[in-house]
């Protein structure tokens, strides 16, 4: 063998790993990846709570978020159920006026109704009423696309901080 030719193996053998690197470097780069944050809960009408948390995407590739499931820390499902804060009126003015009285953002529930893309980077509210306050409650995300390892679902237990009125 010539020099030439080594010359050349050794340049293909480089070029192989330098390709080889690149991928591994972007598969790894566009791997997608969710967080849930912020929970706290809201102690509601007869008993039941609502329990709100964040759910976030932290990678630089949209998600699309398909389905979200509840159990608590035993393995039993958890089934939320809609409620819709009432409105109160309150007498006032000279004229015995009925004036609705504010209802606070908290306390309505925002449900997944629809798959829905999450940006990159991003983050989304969610607010579900349980019968009782968990202080622990296992979130399971379905989505479209791969988010943990080879699986479209990922489970995160998120600890809930009552907030009393």
């Amino acid at each position: 063998m010539d020099c030439l030719s080594i010359l050349n193996f050794v340049i293909a053998a480089l070029a192989l790993l330098v390709a080889a690197y690149s991928i591994c470097y972007t598969r790894r780069f566009n791997r997608r990846k969710l967080i849930v944050q912020n929970g706290s809960a809201i102690s509601g009408p007869a008993g039941c709570s609502i329990h709100r948390f964040e759910l976030g995407n932290i990678s630089p590739s949209p998600i699309t978020v398909v389905d979200i499931k509840f159990s608590d820390p035993s393995g039993n499902r958890i089934l939320p159920f809609r409620h819709e804060p009432t409105r109160t009126c309150t007498i006032s003015g000279p004229f015995n006026r009925e004036v609705d009285d504010f209802i606070e953002p908290d306390r309505f529930e925002y449900h997944l109704k629809t798959p829905f893309v999450l940006n990159p980077y991003e983050s989304e509210e969610f607010g579900y009423y349980f019968d009782l306050f968990y202080e622990e409650i296992n979130i399971v995300v379905t989505c479209a696309e791969r988010i943990h390892r080879f699986r479209k679902r990922q489970s995160f237990v998120v600890h809930f901080d009552q907030d009393d009125e």
